[in-house]
């Protein structure tokens, strides 16, 4: 009987939307005969800007639909946004031009500059709130505009993963440590924990609790502290609103350009040996691209931590302590670190 009843839910939920769906092809039919066009060309336009979505391949309807979650709307979007660039490009310059009025009205940018998650840049973030110091909320336009999916189509790696469903997704990301949502670690040190549900969890058990979206909503509802009751509201009606912390995202950005740097750096004096060896035995200079190479990205990581700066301590001395280690900072907290003294070639 439960299972005979959530089918009537699931049916009675698919007759209204089908409902709401066709009174807007309708509409759309009326509004083009209005305007001059003839039946077919007025069902043409029906037919290109609200999708049939079942007008798909057996392939497509069986295997791609129901492992890539709204595939459908994505096969017949992307191709119409793309001529759409090219045929009417003034309407997506007007995009951002639009976001910026909105940020300089609702929360402008401090002096510090602005220092948001590389994941959200693909996303059409707008700065909505100032929560804090060098603490704000966004909000995601790119849930919203149909058009926003041809921004996150250039980079194909993260669109495509982005749209695997959560069945294959989950076990990936909590195998190899990285959430293909914030393009990013998901712990950064084994046994990360964070708060959730009001509890303390674990990195990689919030990472997999996330995809159930029921369970997310509560515990953005009830328990996030960090978020304010007008956030709340906003988000349960227009969509979630993402806090961002400039001084942390600032601290995490340099440790990472850290990291990079020091890798790169071993890497180039690795391969300088491999060609001077080859040199002094006259094999040629045939790996002296690569090094080129190595260097103009050490001299451009350079660039980028000469603006962002670097998080790391002045290293100390390791202190052996009775009873295990000391609790870390809380990185909520984070300021403008002391600078290290990088390695140099």
């Amino acid at each position: 009987m439960l299972g005979s009843d959530r089918n009537r839910l699931v049916r009675a939920g698919f007759t209204v939307g089908e409902a709401i769906e066709d009174n807007a092809r309708i509409a759309n039919f009326l509004d083009g005969i209005q305007n001059g066009l003839s039946p077919d060309e007025a069902a043409l336009r029906v037919k290109k800007y609200l999708f049939n979505y079942d007008a798909l391949s057996d392939f497509e309807r069986k295997v791609l639909r129901r492992w890539v979650p709204f595939y459908t709307w994505t096969r017949y979007n992307l191709p119409l946004q793309l001529e759409m660039f090219i045929t009417r490009p003034a309407q997506f310059a007007t995009i951002p031009k639009g976001i910026n009025l909105v940020e300089k009205g609702m929360a402008p940018q401090p002096p510090s500059g602005e220092m948001i998650p590389d994941w959200m840049n693909d996303a059409l973030p707008v700065r909505a709130f100032q929560t804090g110091p060098d603490k704000f909320s966004y909000f995601l336009l790119g849930g919203w505009l149909p058009s926003a999916q041809l921004f996150q189509a250039t980079d194909p790696v993260s669109f495509l993963s982005g749209m695997i469903t959560p069945v294959v997704k989950a076990p990936a990301e909590w195998i190899t440590n990285y959430s293909m949502f914030f393009k990013d670690r998901i712990e950064r040190y084994p046994g990360e924990t964070s708060e959730f549900l009001g509890r303390r969890l674990g990195k990689k058990q919030i990472n997999l609790l996330r995809n159930l979206r029921l369970v997310n909503n509560i515990d953005k509802v009830i328990f996030d502290e960090d978020t304010t009751g007008r956030e709340k509201i906003v988000s349960q009606l227009f969509g979630r609103m993402y806090p961002v912390n400039y001084a942390q995202e600032r601290f995490f950005r340099a440790y990472d350009l850290a990291r990079e740097r020091s890798a790169m750096v071993i890497a180039i004096k690795k391969e300088q040996s491999k060609l001077d060896k080859d040199l002094a035995a006259g094999k040629g200079d045939r790996n002296k691209k690569h090094v080129e190479a190595l260097q103009k990205r050490l001299a451009e990581l350079d660039a980028e931590i000469a603006v962002v700066g670097s998080p790391l301590p002045r290293r100390r001395k390791r202190i052996k302590v009775a009873g295990g280690l000391p609790d870390l900072p809380d990185l909520k907290e984070a300021r403008e670190p002391r600078l290290p003294e990088l390695p140099t070639l």
